[in-house]
C-alpha cells in the first residue's frame, strides 16, 4: 500500500504539472492577445485624431472657398450693373447725331471696360465655384473618414474589457490548476503518511514493549500540545520554515505578513536617486488587477544603496537604492507579491508642445532644432528650446514652433523620410 501510494503520487503530480503548464501557456497567449488589442486601439485613437484634424481643415477650406465665391458673385453683380449703365450711355451717345467724336470715344471706352470687367469676374467666379464644389466634396469625404475612424475606435474600445476578462480568466485557470495539483499531492501525502504509520504500527505490534511505546506516544502528544504557538499579530502566513516531525533547532518557525495595507517596493539607479524625494506623486499600474493606473506617493527613499551584486568575472551589477510607494486609496483586489509598474512624476508641464525625442537634432554650435515640412517636398529647420521629457516625448518651444506642424522623423533602412 505504501509503494502504491508513492507511485500514484508521482503519476498524479506529473499530470498536475502538465495541467499547470497548459494553463500558463493559455495565460501567456491571452496576455499577448490583450496587448495586441490595446495596441490596435491606440492606433485607432491616433487615426481618429488625424481624421478629425483632416476633416476640420477640409471644412475650413470649403467654407473659405464658399465665402470667396459669394464675394465674387457680389462683385459680379455690381460689375453687371455698371455694364448696363455704360451700355445705355453708349447707345444714347451713338444714337445722338450731335454727339462729338470725343463723347463717342469716351462712351465706347467705358462700355468696353465694363464689358471686360464683367467677363473677367464671370471667369473668376466660375473657377472659384468649381474650387468650392471640390473643397466641399473633399470635406464631405474627410467627414465620412472621421466618422469611420470614430466607429473603429469605439469598436476596439468595446473589446478592451473582453480581452482583460480573458486574461483574468486565464490567470484564474493557473490558480485553479496549481490548487488542484497541491490538493492532489496533499491527499497522496496523507495516504503515504497513513501507510507509513501502518508499517510502523505493524512493527510495534511485534515488539513485546507495547506498553512502554504507548506511554512514549502519550508523552510525545503532551509535548506536542505544549509546543502550540500563537502569533502576536494578524495577517497571512507566507513562509513556514519547519515541517511536521522535524526537530526544532531554533529560529523563526513561520513568517506572518500584514495584509491590511500594501506598498510597492522598487529600486532606483544611482543616476536617478538624486531626483527623487519622499511625497512625490506616483502612478501605480498592477496589470493583474487593471490596466488603469492608481494614484500613490513615494513613502520611502533609502539614503544608502543596496549591497552591490557581482558577476562571475568580478564586475559589479550596478548600484541601486531601495524606494517604496504607498497607495492613496485601498484596493481590495491587491495581493502580496503582485508585480506592478511604478511611474514617478518628477516634473510636470501643462499646455505645451512636444515631439518624439529622436526628432530633435543638435547643430555644430550646440543648438537644438527640428525639421518640419515646408512648401512642396522641402524641409525647413526650426530652432527650439527643450524642456521636460519622458521616455518618448520632449517638450519644445520657440518662436517658430506651432501646433500642428509636420515634424520629419529620422530615416531608417526600412523606410524613407516620414512625418509625425
Amino acid at each position: 500500500m505504501y509503494d502504491t501510494a508513492v507511485s500514484d503520487k508521482t503519476t498524479n503530480s506529473q499530470r498536475g504539472s502538465r495541467s499547470v503548464e497548459y494553463a500558463r501557456d493559455s495565460y501567456n497567449k491571452a496576455v499577448k492577445n490583450r496587448d495586441d488589442v490595446y495596441n490596435s486601439y491606440y492606433d485607432a485613437v491616433n487615426a481618429k485624431d488625424d481624421a478629425e484634424y483632416e476633416a476640420e481643415q477640409a471644412a475650413q477650406t470649403a467654407a473659405e472657398a464658399t465665402e470667396a465665391a459669394a464675394a465674387l458673385q457680389s462683385a459680379l453683380d455690381e460689375a453687371r450693373s455698371g455694364f448696363s449703365s455704360a451700355k445705355d450711355q453708349y447707345e444714347a451717345v451713338m444714337g445722338n447725331p450731335d454727339s462729338s467724336d470725343d463723347e463717342r470715344n469716351s462712351a465706347k471706352s467705358a462700355f468696353d471696360e465694363a464689358s471686360s470687367a464683367v467677363a473677367q469676374l464671370e471667369e473668376q467666379l466660375k473657377e472659384t465655384n468649381d474650387g468650392a464644389k471640390a473643397a466641399t466634396a473633399y470635406a464631405q469625404k474627410a467627414s465620412e473618414a472621421y466618422a469611420a475612424a470614430m466607429m473603429a475606435e469605439k469598436e476596439l474600445k468595446a473589446s478592451l474589457a473582453a480581452v482583460d476578462n480573458s486574461v483574468d480568466e486565464a490567470k484564474h485557470g493557473i490558480e485553479m490548476a496549481s490548487d488542484s495539483k497541491t490538493e492532489t499531492e496533499h491527499t497522496f501525502d496523507s495516504t503515504i503518511a497513513s501507510s507509513a504509520d501502518n508499517l510502523k504500527t505493524a512493527e510495534i505490534s511485534t515488539d513485546d514493549a507495547v506498553a512502554d511505546i504507548e506511554e512514549q506516544i502519550r508523552t510525545i502528544k503532551k509535548n506536542i500540545e505544549k509546543c502550540r504557538i500563537t502569533a502576536d499579530i494578524d495577517g497571512i502566513i507566507t513562509e513556514v520554515n519547519v515541517k511536521a516531525g522535524e526537530t526544532y533547532m531554533g529560529g523563526a518557525i513561520a513568517v506572518i505578513q500584514d495584509d491590511s495595507s500594501y506598498k510597492i517596493e522598487a529600486a532606483a539607479e544611482q543616476y536617478d536617486i538624486s531626483k527623487l524625494e519622499k511625497g512625490m506623486p506616483t502612478e501605480i499600474t498592477v496589470q493583474a488587477i487593471s490596466s488603469v493606473p492608481m494614484n500613490g506617493s513615494l513613502s520611502f527613499v533609502s539614503p544608502t544603496p543596496q549591497a552591490p551584486t557581482f558577476s562571475a568575472d568580478g564586475s559589479s551589477g550596478g548600484t541601486d537604492y531601495t524606494i517604496e510607494a504607498s497607495f492613496d486609496n485601498k484596493e481590495d483586489k491587491l495581493r502580496l507579491g503582485m508585480t506592478a509598474k511604478l511611474n514617478i512624476i518628477v516634473g510636470e508641464s501643462k499646455d505645451v508642445l512636444a515631439v518624439p525625442e529622436n526628432c530633435i537634432h543638435t547643430d555644430s554650435d550646440g543648438k537644438n532644432f527640428i525639421e518640419v515640412s515646408g512648401s512642396g517636398d522641402s524641409v525647413e529647420k526650426v530652432y527650439v528650446e527643450c524642456g521636460l521629457k519622458n521616455d518618448f516625448y520632449t517638450e519644445v518651444s520657440g518662436d517658430g514652433v506651432k501646433e500642428g506642424m509636420k515634424v520629419v522623423l529620422p530615416e531608417t533602412e526600412d523606410n524613407g523620410k516620414s512625418f509625425y
